[in-house]
């Protein structure tokens, strides 16, 4: 099944709380993926990890972990899944 598809605003609002409450770097850990370069999740003044919240959402409703390697992130994939759910979807600047 694509993570994706059933990722929901409640399972990742909640990626995002257990982010805040674990920190990034052991969010990251535990979800087994990378920091995003590229593109994060803006949310309450904080920006989050992409792959990394939806990999933790994802997790939440399949009956296995969700790995990084399970689904496509960028505009056309998790972003675009993320924005059909009401979440604001930046691209990340570089300095």
């Amino acid at each position: 099944m694509n993570p994706l598809k059933v990722i929901t605003t409640d399972t990742i609002n909640a990626a995002i709380a257990a982010c805040d409450e674990m920190g990034r770097e052991a969010f990251l850990v535990a979800t087994g993926c990378k920091a995003s370069r590229k593109f994060a999740i803006e949310h309450g003044g904080s920006l989050y990890d992409v792959k990394a919240v939806v990999c933790w959402a994802a997790s939440q409703l399949l009956p296995y972990p969700v790995g990084p390697s399970m689904f496509s992130g960028g505009r056309a994939h998790a972003n675009k899944a993320l924005g059909r759910l009401g979440f604001n979807v930046i691209e990340r600047t570089t300095k």
